[in-house]
């Protein structure tokens, strides 16, 4: 963005102190892109840091045998377990969280201390 206001000032003044007409030009409409990518990147700055655009849900359909989260939905940004408590609840609740296999352990079964 720095980048983008300091190319936009110089040609401004290039612009200003050139009197060939077919350079001017050529000056103008560089300086029109500039301003419009630096609106631009302005615009995408205010957005980023008021957080963006919320979205809210009204309808939700979930087909059989599907899941969807129900409720609030935040990054583990500190890498702290999981724990049952803050797991969300899939919204068909007969239909369970698929299970996940121990670090170590097999994805198939077991049986008798020999692998299946």
């Amino acid at each position: 963005m720095g980048a983008i206001h300091q190319a936009l000032i110089s040609t401004a003044k290039r612009a200003q102190r050139t009197s060939n007409p077919a350079q001017r030009e050529s000056e103008d409409r560089m300086l029109n892109r500039l301003a419009r990518t630096f609106a631009a990147q302005l615009g995408a700055w205010k957005q980023h840091r008021s957080g963006g655009d919320r979205v809210l849900v009204n309808h939700l359909s979930v087909a059989d045998g599907g899941r969807a989260i129900v409720g609030d939905v935040t990054h583990n940004q500190l890498n702290l377990p999981h724990t049952a408590a803050s797991q969300p609840q899939a919204a068909d609740s007969a239909v369970g969280p698929a299970p996940t296999p121990h670090f170590g352990e097999a994805a198939g079964s077991v049986e008798d201390g020999e692998a299946a």
